[in-house]
């Protein structure tokens, strides 16, 4: 599990679980509220979302029930249901642009095409109306062996080195080694 994938799952708990819902936006009925639609990654939803609502749980005093991928919070405020929704093609956004998702934690950003689709305005307003969070991004180490010598890789440098524009280490002050990205 990447330390991304925890991040936000973590944040995704906090959407589904502490942050209010505004009562403008709750659908509840005499019978409670129906269950929050989660759509995701499948790791995530498996083991992760369960793990972190159980913890989350035990430590408001609260139980959490769980019936195949339905999981049911028992706190004071009363019952909530959690639909942990896999998407067959791994894309919870697809479920959300279908109207079958409440909440995804995805590992992609949304297009902006798909942004437009939710909210006229895309991802601008998607994000100025706190519904769309980047809770982490994909960090990135580049290493150059010993051998190649070279010990300072400029910025501007990875590009042409990842794009194949610099084929050797010999442009940046090093050896006549090719240059082999991973």
């Amino acid at each position: 599990m990447t330390r991304r994938a925890m991040i936000a799952i973590l944040a995704l708990i906090y959407a589904a679980v502490v942050l209010p819902v505004p009562a403008a936006n709750a659908a509840c009925g005499a019978d409670g509220c129906p269950p929050v639609r989660i759509a995701g990654v499948d790791h995530a939803l498996a083991g992760l979302v369960p793990a972190f609502l159980e913890a989350w749980a035990a430590d408001a005093g609260a139980t959490l029930r769980r019936e195949g991928r339905l999981l049911t919070l028992t706190a004071p405020l009363g019952p909530q249901a959690y639909d942990l929704a896999q998407p067959a093609a791994g894309d919870g956004i697809a479920l959300l642009l279908a109207g079958r998702a409440d909440l995804v934690l995805s590992n992609r950003a949304i297009a902006p095409e798909e942004a437009e689709i939710l909210l006229p305005g895309g991802r601008e307003a998607l994000r100025a109306n706190g519904l769309e969070r980047v809770v982490a991004l994909d960090p990135m180490a580049v290493v150059a062996a010993p051998r190649v010598g070279v010990r300072v890789l400029p910025q501007e440098a990875l590009t042409g080195l990842l794009s194949g524009q610099l084929a050797t280490w010999d442009a940046l002050g090093g050896q006549s080694l090719p240059v082999l990205p991973i």
